[in-house]
């Protein structure tokens, strides 16, 4: 990502490009009223988080939508012995959100991580659920939100249900290639529910004793 050592000019930058690839992701499920438009600019957040930053931790209310213009998130969850689980991934056009704490306004329980360099929309979601009366087609960014949670839900139960490490590597690879290529190998073992050791193994053709 260009202009990443100086985060102030590539807001600057990207700020217009950003806010078109959001309005376009709008547009996948019907044309955008031009007052809704003209409701929505003055309030979308472009943020950059470098590599490795949980920019929402654990622990906390969520009360925004995140629309993914570059880079790569993840969402995660934390085990009673402290083990760290991908539940799943993002890429770049994508929507990235906690919607049970989003929707509830409980505490979240899970936390979201920039895999790379990541450029992002931030959407106040108390904004649009306040005004859903006055414009409803706000409800599609509603839509947006819980059809790629529960799309992500059931394609990784699937794969979990697979009982072979190798079919759900396989298999990810297939749903996935793009992620498949640029996840680090340990968040791929995570989100696939089996080991480092046999994710490298699988990766490099190595047998099994």
């Amino acid at each position: 990502m260009s202009n990443h050592k100086n985060p102030s000019k590539l807001l600057a930058d990207r700020r217009e490009q950003s806010n078109e690839m959001f309005l376009n992701f709008l547009a996948q499920f019907g044309p955008i009223p031009e007052e809704v438009r003209l409701f929505l600019m003055p309030h979308l957040r472009l943020r950059f988080f470098e590599k490795k930053t949980t920019f929402w931790p654990l622990g906390i209310p969520s009360n925004h939508i995140y629309f993914i213009v570059d880079g790569l998130v993840r969402g995660t969850y934390t085990l009673a012995n402290g083990e760290e689980i991908t539940n799943w991934i993002v890429d770049k056009g994508e929507i990235a959100s906690i919607p049970a704490s989003l929707f509830t306004g409980q505490p979240s329980q899970d936390a979201l991580q920039a895999l790379e360099d990541t450029l992002l929309i931030e959407i106040p979601y108390d904004l649009i659920s306040k005004q859903l009366d006055i414009f409803p087609y706000l409800a599609k960014i509603q839509l947006g939100v819980m059809q790629g949670y529960i799309l992500r839900y059931d394609q990784r139960c699937k794969l979990l249900r697979l009982a072979e490490a190798k079919q759900r590597l396989a298999e990810f690879e297939i749903l996935y290639p793009q992620l498949s290529a640029k996840t680090p190998l340990y968040i791929v073992a995570s989100y696939l529910g089996v080991s480092i050791t046999t994710l490298n193994r699988l990766r490099h053709g190595m047998t099994f004793c």
